[in-house]
């Protein structure tokens, strides 16, 4: 039996678990699926990330949008989100 396997088995309690052969518990299902996981959360990260970057008093102050009116600041910033957006997709696509 496959180490992964068991280690599966003791924590996920179904009939699947039961009848499933240990071959589809293999290293590479594992490493496939943990690269997606991580990157799903870098990218989520990323996104959470810039929104606290845009309200940070400091960042305001360096890229001027401190003094600006509040519909310029909202357009400025739905632009910046737009754009990073935009960005992942395009690396997605290539």
């Amino acid at each position: 039996m496959a180490i992964l396997a068991r280690a599966l088995r003791s924590v996920v309690r179904n009939d699947a678990m039961r009848h499933d052969p240990d071959e589809i518990y293999g290293w590479g299902g594992f490493a496939l699926v943990s690269a997606a996981c991580f990157g799903g959360m870098l990218f989520g990260w990323d996104t959470g990330a810039i929104g606290g970057v845009l309200a940070m008093k400091p960042a305001q102050e360096r890229f001027g949008t401190l003094h600006m009116s509040k519909q310029d600041k909202s357009n400025l910033d739905q632009n910046i989100v737009s754009t990073l957006q935009a960005g992942c997709t395009a690396d997605d696509a290539a």
